[in-house]
């Protein structure tokens, strides 16, 4: 019985080992693509609009407590960049960047200018995202392609 003990922690031990490898490069992943994002559609503005905006992440927090967070977020004169980066873009993304958006607006306008460009980039997608991020004016990006509009 002492042997089976021994054998299951372990066991429970290599697991233990192996989720903390497999943290650490999703964390690792997760924040190549946020630096990814940033690049791009950085790139992408100059290239179209002739815009430098430097982009960043924006997280506000109220009382110690994180509220919201947004991995894509720049402004500059009347133009305000608001946006997230993942890795599968699926239609809950884009409508949680809509109630992002919709939040900054009713509670936080300071974050916001007169035009708006809502952005989404991710390195894969449904095609059911696309559709629901054309209906709410999201430029979606990948790094190869504009999967739709630059809405402002």
């Amino acid at each position: 019985m002492t042997r089976d003990v021994q054998e299951i922690k372990g066991t429970l031990s290599q697991m233990r080992e192996t989720i903390n490898q497999m943290n650490r490069t999703l964390q690792k992943l997760t924040y190549s693509i946020e630096d990814e994002a940033i690049d791009v559609v950085s790139w992408k503005l100059r290239e179209r609009l002739g815009v430098n905006v430097r982009l960043g992440r924006l997280v506000i927090t109220e009382g110690g407590r994180e509220v919201l967070e947004l991995n894509i977020y720049g402004v500059t004169d009347d133009l305000c960049v608001v946006g997230d980066a993942t890795l599968d873009l699926r239609v809950n993304k884009v409508r949680e960047l809509i109630k992002a958006i919709d939040e900054l607006r009713s509670r936080y306008p300071q974050y916001l200018r007169p035009r708006v460009i809502k952005v989404l980039y991710c390195m894969r997608y449904v095609p059911e995202a696309i559709d629901e991020a054309r209906k709410n004016g999201v430029w979606v990006l990948t790094w190869r392609e504009e999967l739709t509009p630059l809405v402002m």
